[in-house]
């Protein structure tokens, strides 16, 4: 019974190693340049035991970033824009109003799972993920604009208003991703993604007066 136990604990203590070594070369290397050779040399397992516990790098990549975290990273990015529902300048709220409450939500999500965020918005090309950046940014984009016409606002969604609130976006993506990786610690990442949203917020205001 002891030794069952002892295989079976030092089994799963392996696929940890493996998965917490895969998920730094997913985001440090990107899923395309990742190789299962690289994985195991930091994972300190030899390559052909990788598929004892994974068939391919596809399921590894999911198993690290599955479906069930790029919805949930999904829905508080787009939270976050409908709580700006009924809001002009979301910059003149209370830290207990609901937009504040979500850009908080969202910041500790993204704090606690770094290196998943980055590997699912700048590190998946050669995955179902790929376009996921895209989407996200035609889907916020829409939000802004229905948000603005909601206030009363006559906003019509011509070429050069796409094309910027497509840039602003991708920008706010692009500041994200680059904090999450370059950032010391918690601290850090907070004040350089708190400076960066009054330039975000301020932009996008400004783009519809």
């Amino acid at each position: 019974m002891y030794n069952s136990l002892m295989a079976q604990h030092l089994k799963e203590d392996v696929r940890e190693r493996i998965l917490t070594a895969a998920l730094d070369v997913f985001a440090g290397r990107g899923y395309h340049s990742a190789t299962m050779a690289e994985i195991a040399e930091k994972a300190g397992v030899a390559t052909g035991n990788i598929y004892r516990y994974f068939p391919d790098k596809d399921t590894l990549f999911y198993t690290v970033v599955p479906p069930s975290f790029a919805d949930e990273l999904l829905g508080f990015l787009r939270k976050r824009v409908k709580a700006m529902a009924g809001v002009s300048d979301v910059r003149t709220l209370p830290p207990g109003s609901a937009f504040s409450i979500v850009s908080e939500k969202l910041l500790a999500f993204c704090i606690a799972n770094r290196e998943r965020v980055i590997a699912l918005l700048d590190r998946a090309q050669g995955t179902r993920y790929e376009d996921l950046p895209t989407r996200l940014v035609g889907d916020m984009s829409r939000l802004a604009v229905q948000h603005h016409r909601d206030l009363g606002l006559d906003v019509r969604l011509t070429p050069a208003l796409r094309f910027s609130l497509s840039r602003i976006y991708r920008n706010w993506l692009s500041a994200l991703i680059e904090i999450l990786a370059a950032s010391g610690d918690d601290r850090q990442i907070r004040e350089r993604v708190t400076a960066f949203s009054k330039y975000h917020l301020a932009g996008l205001k400004g783009l519809f007066e």
